[in-house]
C-alpha cells in the first residue's frame, strides 16, 4: 500500500485524441508518463502534438521555453504495452471508445500491471466496470477529462460500486497535483 501513496509512473494507454494532452498534463507537473500506442505513426504523431501545445503554452507564458525539453523528457514512448503498464502506479486507459477493445485492453493489462495498480478510464459513455476484470474493480473508475485534457481544468473521478474510497481519494488527490479539477460523481 504504501507504493500507492507515492503515485509517480503514470501509464497512459491510447495516444489518439486525449492521451498525447493527459500524458502532457502529468509531465508538466513532474510525472514519468509512459505514452502507449500500438502504432509508431501515432505516438510520431502524439509527440508532434505534444511540442506544438508545448510551444504554444511557452508563447503565452504558461510554460517557459527551457521547460520544454525536460518536460517532453519525462514522457516515454512506446508501442509495447508491457513496456508502458509493468510498473504503472496509474493506468488511464483512453483507447477507442468500444466495449471490445476496452475489454481486451483491460484483460491484457490486468495480466501485466501490479496487483496495486489502480485503472482509470477516460470513456465517456461506457459502463467499464462491467468490462474490467472483478478483481481490479475495486481500484477502478472512471477519470473522464475533457479536451484538450492539458488545458480544460475539470475531469469527472466517477467510481464503481466496489471502488475503494482511498481510490477516488488518491486519483481526485493525483489530480489536483496536476492542476486539475476533480468534480467527483459518487
Amino acid at each position: 500500500m504504501e507504493k500507492r501513496e507515492g503515485i509517480t509512473n503514470i501509464a497512459v494507454i491510447g495516444a489518439g485524441t486525449m492521451g498525447p494532452g493527459m500524458a502532457l498534463a502529468f509531465a508538466q507537473y513532474g510525472f514519468e508518463a509512459k505514452l502507449f500506442s500500438r502504432r509508431q505513426e501515432t505516438l510520431d504523431k502524439a509527440k508532434s502534438v505534444m511540442q506544438t501545445s508545448l510551444g504554444t503554452l511557452a508563447e503565452f507564458g504558461i510554460v517557459q521555453q527551457e521547460a520544454i525539453g525536460p518536460i517532453l523528457g519525462r514522457v516515454t514512448f512506446t508501442n509495447l504495452l508491457k513496456a508502458a503498464a509493468s510498473d504503472a502506479d496509474v493506468i488511464c486507459e483512453t483507447v477507442a471508445e468500444s466495449r471490445e477493445v476496452k475489454s481486451e485492453i483491460f484483460e491484457q493489462l490486468d495480466k501485466i500491471c501490479p496487483t496495486e495498480t489502480i485503472f482509470t478510464s477516460n470513456t465517456s459513455s461506457l459502463n467499464i466496470f462491467n468490462l474490467v476484470p472483478s478483481s481490479r474493480l475495486p481500484n477502478t473508475l472512471i477519470a473522464h477529462w475533457f479536451a484538450p485534457p492539458h488545458i480544460v481544468p475539470l475531469v469527472e473521478v466517477v467510481r464503481g460500486p466496489q471502488t475503494k474510497d482511498e481510490t477516488m481519494n488518491l486519483i481526485a488527490n493525483l489530480l489536483k497535483k496536476v492542476g486539475k479539477i476533480p468534480v467527483r460523481m459518487e
